[in-house]
């Protein structure tokens, strides 16, 4: 157990989930028709506080059963996060919190990415605030801490907690909340509507963690 309160199997799936939710803002190709594709998510929502997006989850597997090809969710995504002459949802934290792209909160994501270890040049498949990145380096702390919990390794484990509290609290619920009432207001599908419910409230649910873990630890040391 970590000192944050999350065990190896914990930090696992959320490790998975994280993967999944970043592929899911990557254009959509037929891998995302395969059976049990959310099964990352269903085991992190199964259980409270994001028990009650389990009902979400159906409504998106109903949808995806339904589908023959991904062609229609390829077209919205490009007219939700790219747009024929500009996007109706921006999939950039530096759009909501300095009003343009690539702006001073990109590069402070870039310098925690390097802070972290990833080879940004190569490891990047967009600019570093993008919502599928961001959500991708989530996964990678979930799963180096999990290791680090697999091998006994409490200083990594913590150093890999502490990084992504200070990543949530300081980026992702600063936008996301934004971020994915925009989704709610332009998307006609249940998959990208349902995708905004599901972020918006695991991330909620984070920054509650990530805060209750930061007062703790304030108050242990006074």
């Amino acid at each position: 157990m970590s000192n944050s309160g999350i065990d190896c199997r914990l930090a696992f799936e959320r490790s998975e989930a994280y993967r999944l939710l970043s592929d899911l803002y990557r254009p959509p190709d037929k891998s995302l028709l395969a059976a049990g594709v959310l099964a990352p998510l269903r085991a992190v929502m199964s259980v409270s506080p994001l028990s009650h997006l389990m009902g979400v989850l159906d409504e998106i597997e109903s949808y995806l059963s339904q589908l023959r090809d991904v062609t229609d969710l390829a077209v919205e995504y490009v007219k939700l996060f790219r747009g024929p002459v500009k996007a109706l949802v921006y999939p950039y934290e530096s759009m909501y919190v300095d009003g343009e792209i690539m702006g001073p909160s990109t590069f402070k994501v870039l310098g925690l990415y390097t802070e972290a270890g990833l080879e940004t040049t190569e490891e990047l498949k967009d600019l570093p605030d993008h919502i599928a990145v961001q959500l991708e380096f989530m996964g990678h702390l979930y799963s180096w801490e999990a290791e680090g919990l697999k091998r006994g390794d409490q200083s990594l484990a913590a150093r890999c907690a502490a990084l992504r509290r200070s990543f949530i609290v300081e980026h992702l619920s600063q936008w996301v909340p934004s971020f994915a009432a925009a989704i709610l207001d332009h998307a006609a599908s249940p998959f990208y509507r349902g995708l905004a419910l599901i972020t918006k409230e695991l991330i909620a649910s984070e920054t509650d963690m990530a805060r209750a873990s930061n007062r703790g630890a304030l108050s242990a040391a006074e």
